[in-house]
């Protein structure tokens, strides 16, 4: 299922790629996953469909969160250095929040994978059916040509960026990067604790 209170954020398998591919067949009607950007949509699953368990895909902080802000950016007259580092300061504080969030479920009821290990050709396929196994047990594995259709139909959001978003985009990494790592993440996944 897609966010809650976000409408326009279909369920996977309601997508126009998903359908048209006809990558997803539905055989019954309890979603096996319900999706969140926020710890409070986490929050509200675990108290509306009794979520007990997390499945949790980062990206680079830098990519993740340059994606997402350099379309806004790239719409008004002038980029203020001050103005991109407050509006990532606030975009990691809601990366910060879902890994908090995931380190709150217990040891076994949890699992992580990077979104770069999903779209590595030598890892994908593996980590895909990591994350399959742990949403629906008893589910059957996906296979290399089942996992080739996916991948064909997945988008990457910043290859259809501007010139100008990319200028932009570039910025915002560089801010990112200056705060935060990619190692940083993993070390707090791992153990709990954070590298300064």
């Amino acid at each position: 299922m897609g966010c809650p209170g976000a409408t326009r954020d279909k369920p996977i398998y309601a997508r126009d790629a998903n359908l048209t591919a006809g990558l997803i067949a539905v055989t019954q009607t309890a979603p096996i996953g319900y999706k969140s950007h926020f710890a409070n949509q986490i929050v509200r699953h675990e108290r509306e469909q009794n979520i007990n368990r997390i499945l949790l895909i980062t990206r680079n902080p830098a990519e993740a969160i340059s994606s997402h802000l350099a379309r806004r950016f790239s719409k008004m007259i002038y980029a203020s250095s001050r103005s991109i580092r407050i509006a990532v300061e606030r975009e990691l504080d809601i990366y910060l929040s879902l890994l908090y969030a995931f380190r709150s479920f217990p040891v076994e009821n949890r699992c992580h994978t990077r979104f770069e290990n999903l779209i590595l050709p030598e890892r994908s396929l593996s980590e895909a059916n990591k994350l399959l196994r742990m949403a629906c047990s008893g589910c059957a594995e996906l296979s290399m040509a089942e996992w080739f259709k996916v991948c064909m139909t997945a988008k990457n959001s910043q290859v259809s960026l501007k010139l100008h978003e990319a200028k932009v985009r570039n910025r915002i990494v560089d801010e990112v990067n200056r705060q935060f790592s990619t190692g940083s993440v993993d070390q707090y996944l791992d153990s709990g604790t954070w590298t300064t």
